[in-house]
């Protein structure tokens, strides 16, 4: 332990405090002091030796960049003797609701000394320090950490610490941690010299939040997960029990029937596993797209005969051929999550086209609903998390934000635009013209 920190005796300060009292006398070591100097010589290495060391505190106080006073609490302990003796034995009880009672005991207080940083943050007149706790500093939000500072004091303790909003002297708002200190010497704590500190802790209660709230929005959307998985599987796990115990009575008709909903529900469940290992990579930035000619009109026609409930119904207008350069699985993706969102948020009449312009083809999804909200559109392709997406609207699918990602990354784009009562995306990919 350095004996400096654990308040021993500091050798270097003692030597020096000795030979700048004998220098002072006029001594040395072949002249020590004669009996009628030696008091005065003892004085002066008293004098010198308290002077050094509080010097050398002054100057750690001073100089810390965390706000931090030093306080009185001797007349609190007074006030604290005169309660107990009145019967007072639970001082948060007594003090309650009550802020007159709470503010009298916290006029007790006096501030000794307080550093450049606490009187910027605090507010402090620098010429008048020294004196009563200014109670216009005790409010609402500081009260739970006033409360805290005198249960340490009634209690005994020489530490606490509590975090509470904090203002700054110009209002202005902070997650302030505050820390109490009660120097102990021979005689026990003392009260008079406690140092207080506080801390802006607001990145740290900020990172803290952050990361609550994304293990609140991973426990969300496992549970979507959990549910969009579980739809298509009880689907899957439905039909082949009608199979095995209705299989052997069923003519054909009746059995490809079972069957292709076997096999629909079974490619849900595949859409969505392949949506999340897109949204995994994309967000660790490992996400890779292929650039390669695509027919659109054979990947649309493919996801509209083999999706769901969400390809149910939709209108499909595409001239004969019509080729991009792309992903061909990454444009089934986008066109999927595109009809899924339709179908949750749209209205009943969805359409895809296809448009050829030089240089350019382009597929758009519509439906005749509502439309986005106008407080949604400028956020509308900002989330880039799956998670959030999953949050806000209930579904496990790619979200926008990943969806124009997907279209970026194969030289494309995907935009929104509401036309007369028409809410349309549109996928625009280059083409090799």
């Amino acid at each position: 332990m350095n004996p400096r920190t654990a308040g021993a005796f500091d050798p270097s300060t003692g030597v020096d405090a000795i030979d700048r009292a004998m220098s002072m006398l006029g001594l040395s070591i072949e002249r020590p002091p004669r009996g009628d100097q030696w008091g005065e010589f003892l004085s002066l290495i008293a004098y010198e030796y308290h002077h050094s060391d509080a010097a050398r505190f002054e100057n750690l106080f001073n100089a810390s960049p965390i706000p931090t006073l030093e306080q009185d609490y001797s007349k609190t302990v007074e006030l604290f003797d005169q309660l107990r003796a009145s019967g007072i034995h639970d001082l948060e009880a007594y003090i309650g609701d009550d802020d007159e009672r709470l503010r009298s005991l916290i006029g007790g207080i006096r501030n000794v000394a307080a550093n450049s940083a606490a009187i910027q943050i605090i507010g402090l007149n620098p010429d008048r320090i020294e004196g009563p706790v200014d109670l216009v500093i005790v409010n609402d939000e500081s009260r739970g950490s006033w409360i805290d500072q005198l249960e340490t004091i009634w209690q005994g303790k020489t530490y606490s610490e509590y975090e509470f909003l904090g203002r700054t002297a110009l209002g202005k708002p902070f997650d302030a941690r505050r820390r109490m200190a009660v120097p102990v010497g021979p005689l026990g704590p003392d009260y008079r010299r406690v140092v207080v500190t506080i801390e802006d802790a607001t990145r740290e209660r900020d990172e803290q939040r952050r990361l609550e709230h994304l293990v609140e929005e991973k426990n969300e959307f496992l549970a979507a997960v959990s549910h969009e998985i579980r739809t298509p599987l009880t689907g899957v796990l439905g039909f082949t029990e009608i199979l095995a115990d209705n299989g052997a009575s069923m003519s054909w008709p009746e059995m490809a029937d079972v069957l292709a909903s076997i096999a629909n529900q079974a490619q849900e469940v595949s859409d969505l596993v392949e949506d999340l290992l897109i949204a995994t990579r994309s967000e660790s930035g490992d996400l890779a797209v292929t650039r390669e000619s695509v027919d659109l009109v054979a990947e649309i026609s493919d996801v509209l005969h083999y999706g769901g409930s969400h390809a149910q119904g939709v209108t499909f207008v595409a001239p004969e051929a019509a080729t991009a350069i792309g992903d061909p699985g990454r444009i089934r993706q986008i066109v999927r999550n595109l009809l899924t969102n339709a179908e949750r948020y749209g209205g009943p009449d969805v359409r895809i086209t296809i448009e050829r312009r030089p240089g350019w083809a382009t597929v758009t999804v519509s439906d005749d609903g509502d439309g986005v909200a106008d407080d949604r559109l400028a956020s509308l392709f900002t989330s880039a998390r799956m998670v959030s997406a999953a949050t806000v609207s209930g579904s496990t699918g790619l979200g926008l934000s990943i969806c124009r990602n997907l279209a970026g990354l194969m030289g494309g784009d995907l935009t929104y635009d509401r036309v007369d009562s028409s809410t349309r995306f549109l996928l625009s990919l280059r083409t090799e013209d």
